[in-house]
């Protein structure tokens, strides 16, 4: 009988880091077993000292992963406290990054990507459920532009959220689309399962690590 994995098998796991540390308790319980297998051994037929040297290797490095998981817990949730610390001075700064739109009937500045193997390129506008709204000429060469939220239409779209990209082709060929970043307020930071989000002005939450530049509010 592999006592080490006996031990480990009834050791409660649970998100408590307390309850997951290895207990002396652990150990008594596996000396104890580890005493009846010994003396419950056929003596016509003992176990190999090597066996015992295994199971007691074995156990030690059960103790010590559990030591090892209680400290990555310990480091992630100070990571993730110290990051709600310290992007709590966003709030109320505009952050850049690939968001939704929200759309309120001002002109929106955009920041466009660049391909330079492109001669031409698409603004392509999208609904919350993906539908497209509205396709205009931009330069290939990317850059600030100032989006009107016009539709295909012409009229102006209604005021929402809107998820924009750009449409890069060389010719007739498409080399793939690339979402468009913008300028938004944060209005919320908070922490989850996805790590540091960052609720914007526009509606939309995103990852903090997705934020590719940060400025006071306009």
């Amino acid at each position: 009988m592999d006592i080490a994995a006996a031990v480990a098998a009834t050791t409660p796991r649970t998100a408590n880091n307390d309850q997951a540390r290895s207990a002396p308790s652990d150990y008594d319980t596996f000396l104890r077993m580890l005493t009846v297998q010994m003396q419950n051994q056929d003596p016509l037929n003992p176990i190999d000292s090597a066996d015992y040297a295994v199971q007691l290797a074995t156990f030690s490095g059960v103790e010590q992963q559990t030591r090892m998981n209680q400290t990555l817990d310990t480091m992630l949730q100070r990571m993730n406290t110290e990051g709600i610390g310290a992007l709590s001075l966003w709030v109320e700064r505009e952050v850049r990054a690939p968001a939704a739109i929200g759309w309120q009937g001002a002109p929106v500045a955009l920041d466009l990507p660049a391909e330079p193997r492109a001669d031409r390129a698409v603004l392509a506008v999208r609904s919350a459920d993906g539908i497209l709204l509205a396709r205009e000429d931009v330069s290939p060469d990317g850059g600030t532009y100032r989006w009107q939220g016009q539709a295909i239409t012409g009229g102006a779209l209604p005021q929402g959220a809107y998820t924009l990209s750009v449409e890069h082709y060389a010719g007739e060929v498409p080399l793939g689309s690339t979402a468009v970043q913008s300028w938004q307020r944060v209005t919320e930071v908070s922490t989850g399962a996805n790590g540091v989000m960052l609720r914007l002005s526009g509606g939309s939450s995103i990852p903090a690590t997705t934020v590719s530049a940060l400025r006071a509010a306009a």
